[in-house]
């Protein structure tokens, strides 16, 4: 452990390894099982103990911890007390998340970590629907995906220029479209077409993807692009955090997230490159509470927190819309 690996361990103090010949110190206090068990296991061993902690997942794995065809990529697979299999899986581009349920046999359908590795856990929409999202390391540009599934429509993947084009329109948030209630397909016209609830998504080469349906005039195949549609869904709110330092913990406090929603937080410590990653969930009015314990960090070090619900953004280099970050001074 040195200055640029630290890791946030409780019950220890950081000492600069030049002037001490230790650099932990163990002091006095309760131990965080989570700390020392994500600090010691593998990103999975930590996933899955913090999945049962703190979303009540309950299961027992039913094969080793293995590498995923890549070589890159690791995996475990968990069995319920009700027989269902559900799976954990870690990419250093992605880090650990859970797979389970609808989304995850669409996904296997898919090719499993060939179409994507996950990059979310599945996400609480609304009353009714789950979302999550994929990116495809291994390909140029790493493509990214999301799968979607209500039990009315079931589970489907959308992705590429018409994932883009249904983003624009407001997606799932709040956009006229509604769910996809087919795959992507071919068609018979040329291009290709995902049909939604309320419209579909085509796509035509040197066209690209448009809107057709909803409540205006379908836009016809043509050489130019297809204008704009009328219906522009106010862009979602901007997600806002607050930070207190209580007694050696960091107390993250956030609104205007999505409701019953699994946030993901970012502390860096120090500087760039010492990054850490807490899940919490908001409650149905798009807020959340959380605590980091921080007392075995030492006094005056800076540390930089800032969340996200997992919307999508072409704004932050990450792809997603991050709240604001918010600097304090331990």
């Amino acid at each position: 452990m040195n200055g640029e690996t630290c890791r946030m361990i409780p019950n220890y103090v950081y000492h600069d390894p030049i002037n001490s010949r230790s650099s932990l110190t163990p002091i006095h206090g309760p131990i965080d099982p989570e700390a020392v068990i994500c600090a010691s296991g593998t990103p999975i061993e930590c996933k899955f103990y913090q999945l049962k902690r703190r979303r009540g997942f309950v299961g027992e794995p039913i094969i080793p911890e293995s590498s995923t065809p890549d070589r890159v990529g690791r995996y475990r697979h968990y069995r319920d007390n009700n027989r269902h299999v559900w799976s954990i899986y870690w990419h250093p581009d992605t880090g650990a998340n859970e797979v389970h349920g609808a989304i995850r046999d669409k996904w296997a359908s898919l090719g499993w970590e060939r179409f994507g590795y996950p990059t979310s856990d599945e996400i609480y929409i609304d009353v009714r629907g789950r979302v999550q999202h994929f990116i495809a390391v291994h390909l140029p540009r790493k493509p990214r995906s999301s799968i979607l599934w209500t039990p009315q429509t079931g589970a489907h993947a959308v992705y590429g220029d018409i994932l883009s084009k249904y983003e624009s329109t407001g997606a799932w948030h709040d956009g006229p479209l509604g769910y996809p209630i087919r795959d992507e397909e071919n068609r018979p016209e040329g291009g290709r077409i995902q049909r939604f609830e309320h419209g579909a998504i085509i796509w035509i080469p040197g066209i690209g993807a448009y809107v057709e349906g909803l409540e205006h005039p379908i836009f016809p195949p043509g050489p130019a692009t297809p204008p704009p549609s009328p219906v522009t869904p106010p862009p979602p709110s901007q997600p806002k955090i607050n930070v207190s330092n209580r007694s050696g913990k960091l107390v993250v406090t956030g609104l205007y997230f999505n409701p019953d929603a699994s946030i993901s937080i970012r502390a860096i410590v120090g500087a760039p490159g010492n990054e850490f990653r807490y899940s919490a969930y908001s409650i149905r009015d798009g807020s959340f509470s959380h605590e980091i314990d921080v007392s075995g960090l030492p006094p005056g070090i800076i540390v930089w927190v800032s969340a996200t619900d997992g919307r999508r953004s072409s704004s932050d280099l990450t792809g997603f819309l991050w709240s604001n970050t918010v600097p304090i001074s331990l």
